[in-house]
């Protein structure tokens, strides 16, 4: 039998009452850059609605085993939320999936369209006609779930540097970089000292990712101010024409920087 319609989307998490534990920031945690408190999440609906997200979005975990301080990958691979337990791919790199095999228990990290999940669970080893392992894990107890804020801008650094063109007037071209990145816009750290009005829009602001990648859209300045220390003008623009073939580049490029960021915390 599925589970009951909620009176709420089980995705959202509980703002009071049971099934819901607040508790402050962790240390490290920006505030700004999440809407308020974590949440615990203990109703069954809810994490398997999560689990669910981490399925269908396909996901990758960051997993660590036991005491061991080194940071493993993972997938779902399967959720069975009426059976009480899902399943997760093998450990990568290999010495994650020893370390289980001595273990027995995980604690898995993962962010998701800007939500940031963690939860502990144990897991059995299954192995297939081919020799491939999994693991059946037992529905966590509870899951801490933190949302971004709906305009929450992953940033960008020099690792991943994106060069950006801006047509303006009289056919100059200001060049510049991405300081930070969403679906829903940019911001920029632009070549010149001459001011973008709020408001102005530019039809074919040109992005150029790491990997060659060329998204050409339109964005709309949001604000902008010059940055005399350090030699350049700070601009914010939300985006005002991407087509979807574009926003599918933008999300797996943002997925990339998210994870990486996540990788970077677990350290």
């Amino acid at each position: 039998m599925s589970d009951p319609n909620p009176t709420t989307d089980p995705i959202d998490p509980p703002t009071a009452g049971k099934g819901a534990v607040r508790k402050p920031v962790a240390p490290g945690d920006s505030a700004l850059d999440y809407e308020g408190r974590s949440e615990q999440i203990t109703q069954r609906i809810r994490v398997v609605a999560l689990l669910k997200r981490l399925h269908q979005e396909r996901t990758l975990l960051s997993v660590r085993v036991g005491e061991d301080p080194r940071v493993f990958n993972s997938m779902i691979l399967e959720v069975e939320g009426d059976a009480g337990y899902f399943v997760l791919d093998e450990l990568n790199p290999r010495e994650g999936h020893e370390r289980l095999l001595e273990t027995g228990r995980l604690q898995a990290h993962s962010q998701c369209q800007g939500i940031r999940l963690s939860f502990t669970t144990t897991a059995v080893v299954e192995t297939d006609d081919r020799g491939l392992a999994s693991y059946r894990c037992p529905l966590p107890e509870r899951m801490v779930y933190m949302q971004r804020r709906a305009a929450f801008r992953v940033p960008v650094g020099v690792g991943h540097a994106v060069r950006v063109q801006l047509p303006v007037e009289d056919g100059k071209v200001v060049e510049g970089q991405l300081c930070d990145l969403s679906l829903r816009g940019v911001g920029l750290r632009l070549d010149t000292r001459e001011p973008l009005r709020t408001g102005l829009r530019i039809p074919e602001c040109r992005l150029l990712l790491p990997d060659g990648t060329e998204i050409c859209t339109g964005i709309e300045i949001r604000h902008g101010h010059y940055d005399e220390a350090h030699g350049h003008l700070r601009a914010g623009a939300c985006f005002t024409g991407l087509d979807p073939q574009q926003h599918k580049q933008l999300r797996c490029f943002v997925t990339q920087l998210q994870r990486e960021m996540l990788r970077k915390r677990l350290r």
